[in-house]
């Protein structure tokens, strides 16, 4: 950790697969670095579950240096480090994966919206869109991550992560849907000629992203 600050990094150091999900969907990371045994479970498995909708480069960082188990790393990560390792090699690494990544999928300054944390407003071509919190926390949750798929479940569990009624899928879906739905309609009074489901995009069997 020390070692990705001095370089610029600002990393988030977390212990299980349980904290990474929370963690991903909330930031859109410039790389994923994985254990391949971890306390609530595999990281290859945990690998596999984000690249059902993520293509943020992975590098695995593991004790675990058979063949096979490098075989496998490699066959669905960006790279594969063994411990021991050099703290430099490493760093070497992590940046190449990100270079081969390329730019990010949506630049933040040619956005449509600007998101203002301090006084959680958020604007649409330069006016307020009028958001209760909820649909605050909806809306900048994919102005920060651009490009990224959202399943309904991760939606939910992000902006009402105590509810007991996230147990109840239906309750959840709904309560997703609504959401969007009505944010949709408020950037629509903004601008009448827009299209508000080509920019928050329903994606079938798989949730909604923001594409401007």
């Amino acid at each position: 950790v020390h070692l990705l600050k001095n370089e610029g990094f600002l990393p988030t150091m977390v212990e299980t697969i349980s904290d990474a999900r929370k963690a991903i969907w909330k930031v859109d990371f410039a790389a994923i670095i994985l254990d391949v045994k971890l306390p609530d479970g595999n990281g290859f498995d945990f690998c596999r579950e984000i690249r059902k909708t993520s293509k943020t480069p992975i590098l695995f960082l593991t004790s675990q240096n058979s063949v096979d188990k490098q075989t496998i790393g490699l066959q669905m990560a960006d790279d594969y480090v063994v411990k021991p390792f050099e703290n430099k090699v490493v760093l070497e690494r992590i940046k190449n994966i990100i270079k081969r990544k390329g730019g990010p999928e949506s630049s933040a300054k040619d956005s449509k919206f600007h998101l203002d944390e301090d006084r959680k407003k958020i604007a649409y071509q330069g006016k307020t869109i009028e958001t209760t919190p909820a649909e605050y926390k909806v809306l900048g949750l994919f102005i920060t991550n651009p490009g990224k798929v959202y399943s309904r479940q991760s939606i939910y569990n992000y902006c009402w992560p105590d509810d007991p009624e996230i147990k109840r899928k239906d309750s959840y879906l709904r309560t997703v849907d609504t959401h969007i739905k009505t944010i949709r309609e408020k950037m629509r009074k903004i601008d009448p000629q827009v299209k508000p489901d080509s920019i928050i995009k329903t994606r079938i069997k798989e949730g909604y992203s923001l594409d401007e």
